[in-house]
């Protein structure tokens, strides 16, 4: 009886730890998930527990046991059959074809806005930037502006382009910069989209609220991100990117960044 009393205590803690983690709670605010963290770092039983849970989920944890004392346990989703995979439909609903593939580009970028140096996603100790919509539409036009550049005069220092990169920036670079003079921002316009992106980053965990709202939302990004990014920056494509946005901060690309309403 004690054993499965014992069993019933291990599962009840188990998912206690996957709910704390599960809604991005933080290890210093809370005393009940620090003590649980503790436990799946030093009881190899516990953490076989959760771990097993975890993969019935299938979820799996992230970040490496130091990292998840100071910012919580992170879980990324493994299975495309897991009640937690990301819904792609339901993100992509409204937008054209066009407007899906510029999306791509777009999260390459904002990756970029917030770790724009090779190991800023490696520091532990990185506090990143925060952005309102304006400021990084801004800076994603300046990035599709120095990538079209590199294409068009056949830049040997920046990688080859992929067709669909350069779809993707060029869709952006045509649509309208700003809100209309009635104020419309949908996804029509530049800042329309990365709000979109940017709001979805919100709700999913990954950029926190900053202050303000609407466009005057600022953005920051949370620990989560930084993992996620890291996982992302070998890809060939966040390379191309993080490296145009490079060269707009060495002044080779398009010059000094300007919000969406100096653009306009």
């Amino acid at each position: 009886m004690s054993e499965e009393k014992g069993l019933n205590e291990m599962a009840y803690a188990a998912g206690r730890l996957i709910a704390q983690a599960l809604k991005s709670a933080k290890p210093h605010r809370d005393s009940e998930y620090k003590e649980l963290l503790d436990r799946y770092i030093y009881e190899e039983p516990f953490a076989a527990a959760v771990d097993n849970i975890l993969e019935g989920l299938g979820l799996k944890v992230l970040n490496e046991t130091t990292q998840a004392l100071r910012s919580g346990m992170v879980l990324g989703c493994v299975g495309t059959n897991s009640p937690f995979a990301p819904n792609i439909d339901s993100h992509a609903r409204g937008l054209s074809r066009d407007q899906q593939i510029a999306m791509g580009i777009i999260h390459l970028a904002v990756m970029s806005f917030y770790y724009p140096q090779v190991d800023d996603d490696d520091d532990d100790e990185f506090r990143s930037r925060s952005g309102t919509p304006s400021e990084i539409a801004s800076d994603i036009r300046e990035i599709c502006e120095a990538l079209k550049s590199a294409h068009d005069n056949e830049d040997r220092e920046i990688d080859e382009i992929p067709d669909q990169v350069r779809q993707a920036y060029e869709f952006f670079l045509a649509l309208q910069p700003a809100p209309t003079r009635a104020g419309y921002y949908g996804k029509t316009t530049q800042i329309g989209l990365v709000h979109h992106v940017l709001s979805e980053l919100q709700k999913n965990g990954f950029l926190g609220l900053d202050g303000g709202d609407g466009l005057n939302t600022r953005y920051v990004s949370l620990p989560k991100y930084r993992i996620y990014v890291r996982r992302l920056s070998s890809h060939a494509t966040a390379q191309l990117v993080r490296a145009a946005r490079q060269r707009v901060l060495d002044g080779q690309g398009v010059g000094e960044g300007r919000s969406v309403q100096d653009a306009s």
